[in-house]
């Protein structure tokens, strides 16, 4: 079978996954992602970040906003250009910035500024699942590897890709494709942890 005939499969097995966990135990999971991002040292030396606003399948980093915000780093969350296939970052200082988008998907407020993609140090990425060597499974669309790859076609190696899941979403396998971009490292709620070897620590 094809990767493209794969990966709807594996989809389908792991969003059933995230769903046997149920509320609790996934905002349980949740509160653990964000102490060990909160708690990193690429958190630390970070001064733009990229988050994204999870659904009810996605480990829950609203509360990162704010902090972020305290500590005065640059807090982005992706806006969808689907007109235009991309993800365009924008400024935001808490989730009242937030609307709901098409698809119920949460997105920065027209208000909110844009940040330059290539200012971006840190961007925590969401997946239907992870390997643990940093292959994504994303949803199909697309805008997360065209994303970094426009950065990696500008010459950009500054970000630090983070692909943030529950530890249910965790695969020894993934089906990858030329254009897919692997993650530099992976948090869950058992910890974040780097896979790739020129990357440093969390230290």
């Amino acid at each position: 079978m094809t990767p493209e005939g794969e990966k709807p499969r594996l989809r389908t097995a792991l969003k059933a996954r995230v769903a046997e966990l149920g509320p609790d135990r996934r905002a349980e999971a949740s509160t653990a992602v964000r102490g060990h991002l909160a708690a990193s040292g690429l958190w630390a030396r970070s001064r733009v970040v990229m988050l994204f606003a999870a659904d009810e399948t996605e480990p829950d980093l609203d509360a990162l906003i704010a902090l972020g915000t305290e500590q005065g780093k640059v807090v982005c969350l992706p806006e969808v250009d689907w007109a235009g296939k991309r993800l365009v970052p924008r400024a935001v200082g808490s989730v009242q910035d937030l609307e709901a988008g098409r698809h119920g998907i949460r997105v920065p407020g027209a208000w909110c500024a844009a940040v330059p993609p290539e200012s971006v140090d840190l961007m925590v990425v969401p997946g239907v699942g992870f390997t643990r060597d940093g292959v994504r499974v994303g949803r199909g669309g697309g805008f997360y590897d065209r994303f970094l790859g426009g950065l990696a076609d500008e010459g950009s190696s500054r970000v630090i890709t983070v692909g943030a899941c529950f530890g249910v979403q965790l695969v020894k396998r993934a089906p990858a494709d030329r254009h897919d971009r692997r993650m530099d490292g992976l948090v869950t709620e058992a910890g974040l942890e780097m896979v790739a070897t020129d990357t440093e620590g969390t230290g």
